[in-house]
């Protein structure tokens, strides 16, 4: 009898789900099928991420960016939230990868996008993931406070504090 693998069965099924949508006749997709195909590219491509099959993750991000220039109000606030969730989550591939400057420049840009739409939860949890950042690449720490603070208006010794504290509590 065949062995039942789901991590598998969902990562067949995630990849046939994002190459489907992506081959999908643009001249068939109205606003309301391209809004539910960039939310089921992106629960895709997060199954992808959480099975670390990060090429598959990385593919259904971009196309769910592509399918949001696509649409018809791309400008409007749904559209850069979810540009913002797609850049975060392209910089937890990055990040996965070890590519830092790709995880650097992702979580910037969905950094830029909460904060200009004043969503401070969510600009807080991609902070925590520019902390852990910092963590994996010392190196580049001080230019990661800058930036977060030039980002948020926030002053280089308060971010510092923030990523030390959240670096001592990913350690416990």
């Amino acid at each position: 009898m065949p062995v039942w693998r789901p991590g598998a069965c969902i990562s067949r099924l995630a990849t046939r789900v994002i190459a489907g949508l992506k081959a999908y006749p643009e001249d068939a997709v109205d606003e309301t099928f391209a809004a539910e195909r960039i939310t089921i590219v992106g629960n895709a491509a997060t199954a992808l991420l959480d099975l670390r099959q990060f090429d598959e993750a990385q593919t259904g991000y971009r196309s769910a960016l592509a399918a949001i220039d696509k649409l018809t109000d791309s400008d409007g606030d749904q559209a850069w939230t979810w540009r913002a969730v797609a850049h975060h989550q392209l910089g937890m591939v990055a990040q996965e990868r070890r590519d830092f400057d790709a995880a650097e420049d992702a979580y910037k840009t969905a950094l830029e996008i909460y904060v200009r739409f004043g969503d401070g939860h969510h600009a807080a949890i991609v902070i925590g993931n520019i902390a852990r950042l910092a963590a994996a690449d010392p190196d580049r720490q001080d230019r990661l406070i800058t930036m977060v603070a030039d980002c948020t208006g926030a002053t280089a010794e308060d971010v510092a504090d923030l990523f030390s504290k959240t670096q001592s509590a990913d350690k416990d």
